[in-house]
């Protein structure tokens, strides 16, 4: 499959589990977590499909920010493993509330799609 697939697949998970209840993450708060089984959804659907989440870089600063890498794994002839990026998930949860959530392009950092709803 191509890296064009890949991204397609990632931006169509990204329409049907989290912009389409986009409104739940408009409503976080620190005692609200009704969002979670959505963003849950989200990382198992796009594991299904082949893909590896990385560890999360938090970038601390003022609210909660993580950025995740997806790539694809295989194993070369030589038994080598090898990562392929495809793209990055950056999510954010607001000091006021709200979580904003957004894919890229691994390789030229352009949004694909989101949500921004951090405050």
């Amino acid at each position: 499959m191509t890296k064009q697939k890949y991204l397609d697949f990632i931006v169509a998970t990204f329409k049907l589990r989290i912009l389409a209840n986009s409104e739940t993450f408009k409503k976080y708060c620190y005692n609200n977590r009704e969002y979670m089984p959505h963003l849950k959804d989200y990382f198992e659907n796009i594991r299904k499909g082949g893909l590896t989440f990385g560890d999360p870089y938090h970038a601390h600063g003022i609210g909660n920010n993580e950025e995740y890498r997806i790539f694809l794994k295989e194993k070369d002839e030589n038994g080598f493993i090898i990562e392929k990026n495809i793209a990055k998930m950056h999510i954010t949860y607001g000091i006021y509330g709200g979580i904003s959530a957004w894919v890229e392009d691994y390789d030229t950092n352009e949004q694909l799609c989101g949500i921004h709803y951090a405050r």
